[in-house]
């Protein structure tokens, strides 16, 4: 397998991350990869699914109707503990760009305003306006999503403590391509 090197930067502006790109065959990716990463889970019901793993990126496959399976989702989540980096793996070195752990939703918004790339921040995903948003860009349809320093670990009950007079910032979350 071969080393692809591939920019979040790219994937947001452009819809591409190291010749891979939503919407592309299985077998397209796996040549952009140069092979196969070393994590597959494949649907042992009717292989219409599988799921990579590249270090910190996932990427899902799936097919409707004969036709062969297709990229239609690159994601990753990997922003929880602001203290560690994306990882390499599978193939891929990664260049996170701006987008690293503990990123916060106004440096996002100031650095696409800054390059001049179209964005629009809405509600979500799932946990409501007041503790999440999401940046879609015009161009890709490229999401990230932030969740409120508050409510940062909100599926284990859990709230981030603030010192007295803190406002809680939007931080990332993840970043998803979808087709």
């Amino acid at each position: 397998m071969r080393n692809v090197k591939a920019s979040l930067r790219d994937l947001l502006l452009n819809g591409n991350l190291g010749g891979l790109r939503p919407g592309m065959a299985e077998r397209a990716a796996i040549a952009a990869l140069g092979a196969r990463p070393d994590r597959t889970n494949a649907d042992p019901r009717d292989g219409r699914r599988a799921s990579w793993k590249c270090g910190s990126l996932e990427l899902f496959f799936s097919a409707i109707g004969p036709g062969p399976l297709r990229l239609g989702m690159i994601f990753t989540d990997d922003y929880h503990d602001p203290g560690r980096l994306i990882r390499r793996g599978g193939g891929v070195t990664l260049d996170p760009w701006i987008l690293v752990p503990g990123l916060t939703l106004r440096r996002l918004l100031d650095e696409l305003r800054r390059i001049g790339a179209g964005h629009a921040a809405v509600p979500g995903p799932a946990y409501g306006w007041k503790i999440a948003r999401t940046v879609v860009l015009d161009r890709t349809g490229v999401r990230v999503a932030f969740r409120s320093e508050r409510y940062w670990d909100l599926e284990n009950g859990e709230r981030a403590k603030l010192h007295p007079g803190q406002r809680a910032e939007f931080r990332i979350s993840s970043i998803s391509a979808v087709r």
